[in-house]
């Protein structure tokens, strides 16, 4: 690896530390990171578009580095790799995110309206979603029907999200935000700031996925990300989103996602879907208070399932 960032860096390094799928090193003072790239190689130019758009502003993530062929990645081993340059020391990035920390971002990282980075529309990218889910669980299911267990339930929970939006047509013309595919209580600095992880949508969307995390890994600090979000000042549209995402299930499509990837066994399988099935009737109570605190606010509408729940 050190011939590699010599040679498509011009880097002369000697210590180089591996960290899972990554390699870290210090160069004239400055900490970089050589990131695994997994994601498909076309969305590339994209993230460091967005990325460019940021370090513009005068706002803070580590910088992509180019290399020798002025391309943001680099083929290695037949891998793609990201060159980035970390503005801080590697104690500061490792310090984990809290609420604080996403809503300084989700206010600051303002994007712009009517962008074509922008994310597709939520309805289209789930509906999409929602039918390969459900196409993956019918063929993983044929060797572990486990898998199945659960899932007509979150099927029906991300059709009731996507006929929320469908029935709730946005107002105004919603201004754009740099936020993140996923972020969690495990996420740190490093991550909320890396460029590789951003992209391009509503001011919701990192708050409401991070609750849900919270919700379901730390349930102590749930009331603290429900209080934010009671007193945060969202407008109507930004209530709508809110309420969509949160009823769309994709701490589970992400779980059963994983699940086939990594090719889990059975008992692998089951411990995984206990988590999210075994709290079923308490994240309906979660929603049931999220939706009659902002009946109260906006004439929503209202999940009858949900508010009926006891």
């Amino acid at each position: 690896m050190k011939n590699a960032i010599r040679y498509y860096y011009n880097m002369n390094v000697d210590d180089i530390h591996q960290n899972n799928k990554n390699y870290r090193f210090y160069y004239n003072g400055y900490l970089y990171v050589l990131t695994l790239y997994e994601d498909n190689i076309e969305k590339i130019n994209e993230i460091y578009n967005i990325h460019v758009n940021v370090l513009q502003t005068g706002l803070y993530c580590h910088q992509i580095i180019l290399n020798i062929e002025n391309m943001p990645f680099t083929k290695l081993n037949e891998k793609n790799y990201i060159l980035l340059k970390v503005l801080a020391n590697s104690e500061q990035v490792s310090k984990k995110i809290d609420l604080d920390d996403i809503i300084y971002f989700s206010k600051s990282y303002v994007f712009q309206k009517n962008n074509n980075m922008a994310k597709k529309s939520w309805i289209d990218l789930w509906s999409v979603k929602t039918d390969y889910i459900e196409y993956q669980i019918n063929q993983f299911g044929i060797k572990y029907p486990i898998i199945s267990e659960g899932a007509s339930y979150y099927i029906g929970m991300a059709e009731n999200a996507i006929s929320y939006l469908v029935n709730n047509k946005l107002n105004e013309e919603l201004t754009y935000y740099i936020a993140h595919r996923r972020l969690s209580i495990n996420s740190t600095l490093y991550d909320l700031y890396n460029p590789i992880n951003f992209i391009v949508d509503y001011s919701v969307r990192d708050v409401c996925e991070y609750a849900k995390n919270v919700f379901f890994d730390n349930k102590e600090k749930s009331y603290m990300v429900y209080e934010y979000i009671k007193n945060a000042g969202f407008n109507y549209d930004e209530i709508i989103l809110l309420l969509a995402r949160f009823l769309y299930p994709t701490y589970y499509f992400d779980m059963i996602q994983d699940c086939i990837d990594n090719k889990k066994q059975e008992n692998d399988l089951w411990e995984c879907i206990r988590k999210y099935v075994s709290r079923v009737d308490e994240y309906e109570a979660y929603l049931k208070n999220i939706f009659e605190y902002f009946s109260q606010v906006y004439n929503i509408e209202l999940v009858e399932w949900i508010i009926t729940k006891k």
